[in-house]
């Protein structure tokens, strides 16, 4: 298929070979998939859905700003161009699309945000970039009931816990670490405010504190709650 206008393939074009992160598709034609969902897209969206596959940060500010290409259209999966920058860790086209104004917590219709999508794959520099950004690394997977990939195995998961199941080992310690600092955080903020956690009261038999606490399944997936 065409991926745009004479004007987008040559926005394309004048920036083409030059991606900006590792492990992304080499450059080309799109994969099978890839293409059969953006039919539904614009031609502007779909050459920035393969500028962002190919992590080409400088075609996809230009067809945002020239050619109007709209960060977040999905295409007939609920794919957004942020979704494959993410999972191929192109860092500096997470960033162009999040300038733009791509909404970070978008899921696709596997229920996939782009958060879960790079800790998936690995992606480690792009999961940090999007937990600086603001996603919440606590939305879990839900898939739409018109989903193409309905998946019991994936639904209910979090960014962490997918990253775990993957064996992707430096993504799940990234998403691990930035959970403990936000509840460090949480905690220091609580602490200014006067409180202190049980163990450091000087009374006993307060049956609940403000605490913030990691907790292991059975599964080995980890998650943070705060106790009131």
């Amino acid at each position: 298929m065409s991926f745009g206008s004479a004007f987008t393939r040559h926005l394309w074009s004048s920036s083409a070979g030059r991606g900006d992160g590792a492990g992304g598709r080499p450059e080309g034609k799109p994969s099978a998939s890839a293409a059969e969902g953006r039919e539904s897209l614009t031609k502007a969206a779909g050459a920035l859905h393969r500028a962002a596959e190919h992590g080409n940060a400088a075609a996809a500010a230009r067809l945002i700003k020239d050619a109007g290409a709209d960060p977040d259209a999905a295409d007939a999966h609920g794919t957004t161009a942020l979704h494959w920058a993410a999972r191929g860790n192109h860092v500096g086209t997470v960033e162009v699309l999040v300038g733009a104004g791509a909404e970070l917590d978008k899921a696709d219709q596997a229920g996939m945000t782009a958060l879960m999508g790079a800790a998936m794959n690995g992606s480690t520099e792009a999961v940090q970039r999007l937990l600086e950004k603001g996603a919440d690394w606590r939305k879990t997977a839900v898939a739409s009931l018109n989903g193409r990939w309905l998946s019991e195995h994936d639904s209910g998961k979090d960014a962490l816990a997918l990253a775990k199941r993957e064996g992707k080992a430096e993504a799940a310690a990234a998403l691990q670490a930035w959970a403990r600092a936000q509840a460090d955080k949480h905690e220091q903020a609580m602490r200014k405010r006067g409180w202190l956690p049980p163990e450091e009261r000087p009374f006993t038999g307060a049956k609940y504190g403000s605490h913030a606490y990691e907790h292991e399944d059975e599964d080995g997936n980890i998650s943070y709650h705060f106790m009131w």
